[in-house]
């Protein structure tokens, strides 16, 4: 099921799954685990010690091909006892959001698959400490979020003798103007306005080397992937693939969790992969991305990234 817009595996508590018949329910009520790296990169030691708390459900239907579901979330922001000062300017941190989100999985076909989820983020957080035309401070006041995202995705499988699956998907989140930062309370929202950033701690597949934050983003994204010696016994399991994704933001004046120029177009990034089961228990796993920034960021060089690794599972 989703709510990839909203949480990752950096939640550890309690979790309750069932089902009953069609029905099926999930509980959370947890925390982040302490080395989760946090949004609100202002925060000191962000990298390191974020303390937020999760806490909500999710209801699901079985209806044939389709999955539809909705859920509620709660966070509630523990971060609020190491005040940053930077010269003359304080800023406390509060940030305290909930999620309402409806979507959908199931297939439309026999060969293609869907996935469906749009989410409304609510709450109140604390404002900028300082004035963003002259950088002297300000008081900070509790304002209203108001943000949203959304995604969709679809693949389709032709069922030929090399695996192949094509993919394709868009991400959509809202942004805010009057932010220096799109996810930080320091350079934050402006006192006396709506925060319209979308923050959460979701994990989708945002490409290796670029890899934004979920927020005033579009992420347009095609995919291919392929088994291409089927009839080799020592490569049959020999995957290889690529993604394409294109970058642009939501509000071309708004920004995203890097400098940006007042411009909407964020750049385009290929990334290659290949998954090979070399043995039974032994997999190779290759990653390698590229990012090519586009007019809206100031460094125009290439930022590549590259993984590999070994398995051995016993």
């Amino acid at each position: 099921m989703g709510t990839g817009l909203v949480l990752s595996q950096y939640v550890d508590g309690l979790n309750i799954d069932g089902e009953f018949g069609n029905l099926g329910f999930r509980a959370l009520a947890g925390f982040t685990v302490p080395d989760t790296v946090d949004f609100d990169t202002s925060r000191r030691h962000f990298q390191h010690e974020t303390r937020r708390g999760y806490f909500g459900g999710m209801a699901s239907l079985r209806l044939e091909k389709h999955r539809p579901y909705a859920y509620g979330i709660a966070q509630r922001d523990f971060n609020d006892e190491d005040p940053l000062v930077t010269g003359p300017i304080s800023t406390r941190f509060g940030y305290d959001s909930y999620y309402f989100g409806i979507g959908s999985t199931g297939s439309i076909s026999d060969r293609v698959v869907y996935g469906v989820e749009a989410v409304y983020e609510g709450g109140e957080g604390l404002s900028n400490s300082f004035s963003n035309q002259t950088f002297t401070p300000v008081p900070q006041t509790e304002e209203a979020i108001h943000a949203w995202a959304a995604q969709l995705t679809l693949d389709y499988v032709p069922a030929d003798r090399y695996r192949s699956k094509f993919g394709a998907g868009v991400i959509l989140a809202s942004g805010d103007e009057d932010r220096v930062r799109t996810s930080d309370t320091f350079g934050g929202n402006r006192s006396g306005t709506d925060d319209n950033a979308f923050n959460a701690n979701g994990l989708l597949s945002v490409g290796l080397a670029f890899a934004p934050q979920i927020s005033n983003l579009i992420v347009v994204r095609g995919s291919a992937s392929a088994y291409p010696f089927p009839a080799v016994s020592a490569l049959r399991e020999f995957q290889c693939g690529v993604d394409l994704l294109a970058f642009g933001k939501m509000l071309g004046n708004a920004p995203i969790d890097e400098p940006t120029r007042s411009d909407v177009y964020l750049g385009i990034e290929p990334d290659l992969f290949v998954n090979w089961n070399v043995l039974e228990d032994v997999i190779l796993t290759l990653r390698y991305g590229v990012f090519f920034p586009g007019e809206a960021i100031p460094d125009r060089d290439p930022r590549q990234f590259f993984y590999a690794a070994v398995t051995y599972s016993f």
